[in-house]
């Protein structure tokens, strides 16, 4: 078993003036390709069909975009994403497994832990009341 606090995210209007604090779901992942690894607080997205990361930590990822690589666009709440495909390692706590991930060609949304290859390792808790999100490993 394999536990998260709720992340506490702040909304303000356009003079700064507070308008909400939101809790949601939150996981700290460490994610290594080759020689390169960042740690993420990932948002656990049920509603997402991949995990998705910002340019930003892809650059640390040490990910470039090849010559001749296509970029393909998602589409979520946020509009569409320019995205490329990549495979990296993904430790969450003691457990490690290579995971596919979309690499947003922007910084400009959170990290997010989707379902692909997450969902089918894992019984996923959310426990809304107690702001806690609870991993259970299958065996």
């Amino acid at each position: 078993m394999i536990q998260f606090d709720y992340k506490p995210y702040i909304k303000t209007d356009k003079d700064g003036e507070l308008i909400a604090i939101y809790y949601r779901p939150n996981a700290i992942i460490k994610l290594t390709n080759g020689n390169h690894s960042v740690t993420s607080n990932m948002i656990v997205d049920s509603g997402a069909d991949i995990s998705i990361i910002p340019k930003s930590e892809g650059d640390l990822l040490g990910f470039r975009i090849e010559e001749g690589e296509e970029v393909k666009d998602i589409s979520g709440i946020g509009g569409q994403i320019p995205i490329l495909y990549r495979t990296v390692d993904m430790f969450i706590g003691a457990e490690n497994m290579k995971i596919k991930v979309a690499w947003a060609l922007v910084d400009d949304l959170p990290p997010i832990l989707g379902r692909e290859d997450i969902f089918d390792n894992f019984n996923i808790e959310f426990r809304q009341k107690d702001k806690k999100i609870i991993f259970h490993k299958l065996q």
